[in-house]
């Protein structure tokens, strides 16, 4: 055996590590994704909040908050499948090397699932499930409900624990404010 042989027998077996390790990761993502959803799948979770009361579908929302929210949250919402993998792998590169958890580059869609889930993804394995509850809700429901869905749940956020007036916020998002 040359010394060529044992370097391609090398390199095969890291890639054979690497395809193993890439495969575990993915595997456990998608069995805790599944106790994740057991407990009420996505469409549940969908239609309890769209249910709600005070639910200003997307049709009733202002344009400019629509524009305003996908302009700084995520500009490419309506062009990708709910996840930015680049800026998702760069995210927990970063985190994994600085030991942080920061969230700097999520999308609408991965916002929602948190806040729909109120998952909290510090570590590396939960942002694999959060993932598959992405993809899960981007085939579920169309990009215009889940925008509203968000800013329905970020609007109550801000007025439950920001202390702000919630019917305040309503008024806001809805188009009413800017006629």
């Amino acid at each position: 055996m040359g010394m060529d042989e044992s370097f391609k027998n090398f390199i095969l077996s890291i890639i054979l590590i690497l395809a193993l390790a890439v495969f575990g990761v993915l595997g456990y993502g998608y069995y805790d994704y599944m106790q994740i959803v057991q407990s009420k799948p996505i469409s549940e979770k969908v239609e309890k909040i769209m249910n709600q009361e005070h639910f200003v579908s997307y049709d009733e929302i202002s344009s400019h908050m629509i524009n305003a929210t996908v302009a700084i949250e995520d500009p490419d919402f309506f062009n990708h499948n709910g996840i930015q993998f680049t800026s998702n792998i760069n995210t927990m590169v970063s985190n994994y090397s600085n030991h942080t958890s920061d969230d700097l580059d999520t999308t609408i869609s991965q916002q929602a699932v948190r806040f729909l889930y109120q998952l909290d993804n510090d570590d590396f394995m939960k942002k694999i499930s959060e993932m598959f509850c992405v993809f899960d809700l981007e085939q579920t429901i169309s990009k215009k409900d889940i925008l509203a869905i968000y800013l329905n749940i970020l609007n109550c956020y801000i007025a439950c624990y920001k202390k702000v007036n919630y019917n305040l916020n309503i008024y806001i998002l809805n188009d009413k404010a800017y006629r």
